[in-house]
């Protein structure tokens, strides 16, 4: 695991990421399944209390929050899963 500067093309700029091994993003994407599965419940139990009507603005804040989260952790599980 490392960081590398990745160069976006025909700006003179780069990007900052972080590379992992086959092996690293596998091992964080099995770390990472429990979690998913956490949030997700999380998710289920506010998108039932905001289809009823009777989400607050945190709970809906919430809500959106935890949609961004497990689209992100699960493209990434999926991605892992894909490529190796």
């Amino acid at each position: 695991m490392k960081w590398i500067n990745e160069p976006i093309k025909d700006t003179g700029y780069s990007e900052t990421m972080l590379a992992l091994t086959p092996e690293e993003a596998r091992d964080i994407a099995g770390e990472l399944a429990p979690v998913l599965r956490s949030l997700r419940k999380k998710y289920d139990r506010l998108e039932d209390i905001r289809q009823s009507g009777e989400a607050t603005e945190k709970q809906l804040d919430k809500w959106v929050i935890l949609q961004e989260r497990i689209g992100t952790i699960d493209s990434f599980i999926k991605q892992i899963t894909y490529k190796f």
